[in-house]
């Protein structure tokens, strides 16, 4: 019997699994293919996929912290301007929280930058904010002439939710009187 060989087949890439390479582009697209597959891509094995599903969680609670600071307090400032007043006090623990949101995480700042255009654009949602659908994903994606990896499509969704939930949040506190 002939052994078997298997063939690599390829992700949602593109490219063959085994055949590596290194995609054109800048930013995300630059990295090695092992390195820019998506979670589900080669049934979720290998450090691409962790290295997506980390880069993800990171720019995720990046936004978190982006949207908790954006909160317009009492005084009419927004949080963000306490903060700066306490770590120009020396506050050490404000310093470190000004530093964690002072740029998104590295490779993923073109995505962070993509959900503000989208957010932008987003439809009306009655009572709380309308979350983004993967219809507005796909014809902003034709519209921009850019096609989503899915990695990408993933962290512009969970950054949504986080979005529309934190908005629902605050619509919950100012309606409670808090």
């Amino acid at each position: 019997m002939w052994p078997s060989v298997r063939t690599p087949r390829p992700c949602a890439c593109g490219l063959a699994r085994a055949g590596g390479g290194v995609h054109a582009g800048t930013g995300a697209r630059a990295l090695p293919h092992e390195r820019r597959c998506g979670p589900a891509d080669h049934g979720g094995l290998g450090e691409g996929c962790k290295f997506y599903a980390a880069l993800t969680k990171a720019l995720v609670d990046f936004a978190k912290e982006v949207f908790e600071l954006q909160v317009i307090q009492s005084d009419g400032d927004p949080l963000l301007e306490h903060v700066k007043a306490l770590a120009a006090a020396g506050d050490p623990e404000e310093i470190a929280r000004l530093a964690r949101v002072a740029r998104p995480p590295r490779h993923a700042e073109h995505v962070w930058r993509w959900f503000w255009e989208l957010s932008a654009t987003r439809q009306a949602g009655g009572f709380s904010v309308a979350r983004l659908t993967r219809q507005d994903l796909r014809l902003w994606e034709e519209d921009e002439g850019i096609s989503l990896d899915p990695w990408e499509r993933n962290a512009l969704i969970q950054i949504d939710a986080a979005f529309v939930a934190h908005k629902a949040a605050q619509a919950s506190a100012q309606g409670s009187g808090r």
